[in-house]
Protein backbone atom coordinates (compact mmCIF):
# COMPACT_ATOMS: atom_id res chain seq x y z
CA UNK A 1 0.00 0.00 0.00
CA UNK A 2 1.34 3.60 -0.96
CA UNK A 3 2.06 5.24 2.64
CA UNK A 4 2.52 9.00 1.91
CA UNK A 5 3.13 9.97 5.57
CA UNK A 6 1.44 13.26 7.43
CA UNK A 7 4.78 14.49 7.59
CA UNK A 8 7.55 16.86 6.32
CA UNK A 9 10.96 16.39 4.67
CA UNK A 10 14.06 18.35 3.92
CA UNK A 11 14.34 18.69 0.60
CA UNK A 12 17.61 17.81 -0.96
CA UNK A 13 19.77 20.82 -2.13
CA UNK A 14 19.70 21.91 -5.55
CA UNK A 15 23.85 22.21 -6.32
CA UNK A 16 23.61 25.94 -7.09
CA UNK A 17 23.26 25.04 -10.42
CA UNK A 18 21.74 26.23 -13.73
CA UNK A 19 23.39 23.04 -14.99
CA UNK A 20 21.67 20.22 -16.56
CA UNK A 21 25.25 18.16 -15.94
CA UNK A 22 26.87 17.35 -13.28
CA UNK A 23 30.14 17.93 -12.24
CA UNK A 24 32.65 16.37 -10.07
CA UNK A 25 32.67 17.30 -6.32
CA UNK A 26 35.92 18.98 -5.19
CA UNK A 27 37.55 19.51 -1.62
CA UNK A 28 36.21 22.72 0.16
CA UNK A 29 38.82 25.75 -0.52
CA UNK A 30 41.03 25.29 2.17
CA UNK A 31 40.55 29.84 2.63
CA UNK A 32 37.29 29.36 3.36
CA UNK A 33 36.11 30.60 6.72
CA UNK A 34 33.45 28.88 9.20
CA UNK A 35 30.94 31.50 9.51
CA UNK A 36 29.52 32.52 12.55
CA UNK A 37 26.00 31.79 13.10
CA UNK A 38 23.20 33.39 15.53
CA UNK A 39 20.48 30.65 16.26
CA UNK A 40 17.21 32.39 17.31
CA UNK A 41 14.36 30.58 18.65
CA UNK A 42 11.18 32.28 16.38
CA UNK A 43 8.47 30.61 18.62
CA UNK A 44 5.32 28.94 17.84
CA UNK A 45 1.20 29.89 17.23
CA UNK A 46 0.37 29.16 20.89
CA UNK A 47 1.19 25.80 20.80
CA UNK A 48 4.28 23.30 21.76
CA UNK A 49 6.34 22.70 18.58
CA UNK A 50 6.79 24.63 15.66
CA UNK A 51 9.14 23.98 12.39
CA UNK A 52 10.80 26.09 9.98
CA UNK A 53 11.06 24.36 6.53
CA UNK A 54 11.97 26.80 4.18
CA UNK A 55 13.08 30.64 3.52
CA UNK A 56 13.79 32.35 0.57
CA UNK A 57 15.78 35.71 -0.14
CA UNK A 58 13.54 38.20 1.47
CA UNK A 59 14.23 36.48 4.85
CA UNK A 60 10.24 35.21 4.76
CA UNK A 61 10.51 31.96 6.90
CA UNK A 62 7.91 29.24 6.00
CA UNK A 63 6.83 26.32 8.39
CA UNK A 64 4.15 24.98 10.46
CA UNK A 65 3.17 24.95 14.22
CA UNK A 66 0.97 23.74 16.67
CA UNK A 67 -1.94 26.37 17.25
CA UNK A 68 -3.45 24.05 20.16
CA UNK A 69 -3.59 20.23 20.90
CA UNK A 70 -6.00 20.12 18.00
CA UNK A 71 -4.88 22.77 15.36
CA UNK A 72 -1.60 23.22 13.46
CA UNK A 73 -1.70 25.68 11.05
CA UNK A 74 1.21 26.77 7.90
CA UNK A 75 2.88 30.20 8.52
CA UNK A 76 4.97 32.81 6.96
CA UNK A 77 7.41 34.61 9.27
CA UNK A 78 9.36 37.57 8.50
CA UNK A 79 11.01 40.04 11.26
CA UNK A 80 9.45 38.59 14.26
CA UNK A 81 6.01 38.62 13.18
CA UNK A 82 3.85 35.61 12.27
CA UNK A 83 1.17 35.31 9.22
CA UNK A 84 -0.77 32.05 9.61
CA UNK A 85 -2.06 30.72 6.31
CA UNK A 86 -5.64 29.80 5.73
CA UNK A 87 -6.72 26.12 5.59
CA UNK A 88 -9.38 24.51 3.30
CA UNK A 89 -12.74 24.85 4.57
CA UNK A 90 -13.16 21.88 7.64
CA UNK A 91 -9.28 21.31 7.90
CA UNK A 92 -7.51 21.68 11.07
CA UNK A 93 -4.27 20.97 9.75
CA UNK A 94 -1.55 22.45 7.37
CA UNK A 95 1.89 22.39 6.82
CA UNK A 96 4.06 24.95 4.57
CA UNK A 97 7.24 23.08 2.97
CA UNK A 98 8.64 25.61 0.71
CA UNK A 99 8.69 29.43 -0.62
CA UNK A 100 9.27 30.98 -3.43
CA UNK A 101 11.32 34.48 -4.30
CA UNK A 102 7.51 36.27 -4.72
CA UNK A 103 6.54 34.48 -1.10
CA UNK A 104 4.38 31.83 -2.60
CA UNK A 105 4.03 28.77 -0.98
CA UNK A 106 3.80 25.19 -0.91
CA UNK A 107 2.43 22.70 1.40
CA UNK A 108 -0.51 20.11 2.01
CA UNK A 109 -4.04 20.73 3.93
CA UNK A 110 -5.68 17.97 5.66
CA UNK A 111 -8.81 16.71 3.82
CA UNK A 112 -9.87 14.35 6.24
CA UNK A 113 -8.55 13.14 9.05
CA UNK A 114 -6.18 10.21 7.60
CA UNK A 115 -5.55 12.11 3.87
CA UNK A 116 -4.19 15.41 2.47
CA UNK A 117 -3.84 17.01 -0.63
CA UNK A 118 -0.72 19.14 -1.70
CA UNK A 119 -1.77 23.14 -1.74
CA UNK A 120 -0.03 26.10 -2.74
CA UNK A 121 -0.64 29.76 -1.28
CA UNK A 122 -0.70 32.26 -4.09
CA UNK A 123 -0.89 34.83 -1.34
CA UNK A 124 -1.29 34.98 2.53
CA UNK A 125 -4.95 35.11 1.90
CA UNK A 126 -5.71 32.44 -0.39
CA UNK A 127 -4.95 28.51 -0.53
CA UNK A 128 -5.74 26.14 -3.51
CA UNK A 129 -6.09 22.64 -3.36
CA UNK A 130 -3.61 21.45 -6.05
CA UNK A 131 -5.68 17.73 -5.87
CA UNK A 132 -3.83 14.61 -6.40
CA UNK A 133 -2.70 11.91 -9.36
CA UNK A 134 -6.05 9.26 -8.66
CA UNK A 135 -5.16 8.92 -5.22
CA UNK A 136 -6.49 10.21 -2.26
CA UNK A 137 -3.39 12.06 -0.74
CA UNK A 138 -0.42 14.69 -2.32
CA UNK A 139 2.26 16.63 -0.53
CA UNK A 140 3.79 19.79 -2.33
CA UNK A 141 7.80 20.09 -1.08
CA UNK A 142 8.60 22.77 -3.06
CA UNK A 143 7.98 25.74 -5.65
CA UNK A 144 10.42 27.89 -8.13
CA UNK A 145 9.96 31.56 -9.01
CA UNK A 146 8.16 30.70 -12.33
CA UNK A 147 5.19 29.04 -9.69
CA UNK A 148 6.23 25.48 -10.79
CA UNK A 149 5.90 23.10 -8.07
CA UNK A 150 6.98 19.76 -7.37
CA UNK A 151 5.73 17.14 -4.55
CA UNK A 152 4.58 13.51 -4.36
CA UNK A 153 1.13 11.69 -4.82
CA UNK A 154 -0.59 8.64 -4.67
CA UNK A 155 -1.66 7.41 -7.67
CA UNK A 156 -3.90 4.54 -6.21
CA UNK A 157 -4.25 2.99 -2.83
CA UNK A 158 -0.74 0.90 -3.52
CA UNK A 159 1.35 3.16 -5.84
CA UNK A 160 2.66 6.87 -5.40
CA UNK A 161 4.65 8.64 -8.01
CA UNK A 162 6.74 12.20 -8.28
CA UNK A 163 4.87 15.19 -9.91
CA UNK A 164 5.05 18.52 -11.43
CA UNK A 165 2.56 21.17 -11.08
CA UNK A 166 2.16 24.00 -13.89
CA UNK A 167 -0.30 26.14 -15.24
CA UNK A 168 -2.83 24.39 -13.24
CA UNK A 169 -2.10 20.86 -13.96
CA UNK A 170 -0.45 17.67 -11.96
CA UNK A 171 1.53 15.71 -14.32
CA UNK A 172 3.64 12.44 -12.69
CA UNK A 173 6.84 12.78 -13.44
CA UNK A 174 8.68 9.31 -14.89
CA UNK A 175 10.12 7.27 -12.25
CA UNK A 176 12.65 4.11 -12.26
CA UNK A 177 10.20 1.51 -12.20
CA UNK A 178 9.45 0.34 -8.81
CA UNK A 179 5.88 1.24 -6.82
CA UNK A 180 6.54 3.21 -4.20
CA UNK A 181 8.95 5.20 -2.78
CA UNK A 182 9.06 8.29 -4.99
CA UNK A 183 8.98 12.26 -4.50
CA UNK A 184 10.21 15.20 -6.10
CA UNK A 185 12.09 17.18 -3.45
CA UNK A 186 13.29 20.40 -4.97
CA UNK A 187 13.26 22.69 -8.67
CA UNK A 188 15.42 25.50 -9.31
CA UNK A 189 14.57 28.76 -11.38
CA UNK A 190 15.42 26.63 -14.56
CA UNK A 191 13.38 23.78 -13.86
CA UNK A 192 15.78 20.96 -13.00
CA UNK A 193 14.16 18.64 -10.48
CA UNK A 194 15.96 16.00 -7.75
CA UNK A 195 14.42 13.83 -5.64
CA UNK A 196 13.82 10.51 -4.83
CA UNK A 197 12.51 7.47 -6.79
CA UNK A 198 12.78 3.45 -6.27
CA UNK A 199 14.07 0.59 -8.41
CA UNK A 200 12.47 -2.44 -9.66
CA UNK A 201 14.63 -4.30 -7.60
CA UNK A 202 13.60 -2.17 -4.19
CA UNK A 203 16.97 -0.09 -4.07
CA UNK A 204 16.26 3.58 -3.19
CA UNK A 205 18.32 6.41 -5.52
CA UNK A 206 18.68 10.12 -5.80
CA UNK A 207 17.43 10.82 -8.65
CA UNK A 208 17.30 14.30 -11.10
CA UNK A 209 14.62 15.24 -13.77
CA UNK A 210 15.81 17.64 -16.80
CA UNK A 211 12.57 18.27 -19.14
CA UNK A 212 10.84 15.30 -18.02
CA UNK A 213 14.13 12.92 -18.45
CA UNK A 214 15.07 11.14 -15.44
CA UNK A 215 18.45 10.43 -14.24
CA UNK A 216 20.07 7.92 -11.66
CA UNK A 217 22.43 9.96 -9.46
CA UNK A 218 23.22 7.39 -6.64
CA UNK A 219 21.94 5.51 -3.73
CA UNK A 220 19.94 6.41 -1.33
CA UNK A 221 22.04 7.64 1.52
CA UNK A 222 21.46 5.33 4.85
CA UNK A 223 20.53 8.37 7.60
CA UNK A 224 18.64 10.93 5.10
CA UNK A 225 15.48 11.70 5.71
CA UNK A 226 12.65 8.90 4.50
CA UNK A 227 11.04 10.31 1.54
CA UNK A 228 7.27 10.03 1.13
CA UNK A 229 5.56 7.13 0.15
CA UNK A 230 8.80 5.40 2.17
CA UNK A 231 7.69 2.10 3.79
CA UNK A 232 8.61 2.80 7.77
CA UNK A 233 12.46 1.39 8.36
CA UNK A 234 14.16 1.08 11.57
CA UNK A 235 10.90 0.84 13.67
Amino acid sequence: MSRLRLTSFIALALAACNETTPKAITAPDAVVQTATVTRRDIGTLGGTNGYAMAINDSNQVAGHSDVSSSSHKAFIWKGGHFTILPNLAGSKTSVANGINSKGQVVGYVSITQINFHASLWRTPTTVQDLGTLGGPRSIAYAINTAGTVVGASDINQYQNAPFIWQNGKMTALPTLGGPDDHAAFAINATGVIVGQSETSLGKHRAVRWVNGVITDLGIWVAGWPSPPGSTTRGT
